[in-house]
């Protein structure tokens, strides 16, 4: 005879987790300047609620991303043009002299 594959729990996708009662939902969707708590998808999360980004991290499109890091402007060797927020990265401008 032939065997037949069985799935055990629905395969979620990558902005999926699975809920308690075996339905993939969507995560939750963060808007710029937030990320999630926990990670989501793939099946996984479901618990994670929106939380600002924290001080030297930003967040600049709607999704379940997690907040990235802010350029370091010195660390290139240039001025700060525009300071990093919760919603946008540094604007490194010219280069520091010497």
């Amino acid at each position: 005879g032939s065997c037949v594959q069985v799935q055990s729990e629905a395969s979620c996708d990558q902005m999926e987790f699975l809920h308690p009662n075996g339905t993939c939902v969507a995560c939750p969707v963060c808007i710029p300047g937030e990320q999630l708590s926990e990670d989501c998808g793939f099946g996984y999360g479901g618990e994670g609620v929106c939380i600002r980004c924290e001080e030297g991290t930003f967040s600049t499109e709607t999704g379940v991303a997690p907040c990235r890091r802010c350029t370091q402007c010195r660390l290139l060797n240039r001025l700060v043009e525009t300071a990093c927020s919760s919603t946008g990265d540094t604007l490194c401008g010219r280069c520091l002299s010497g």
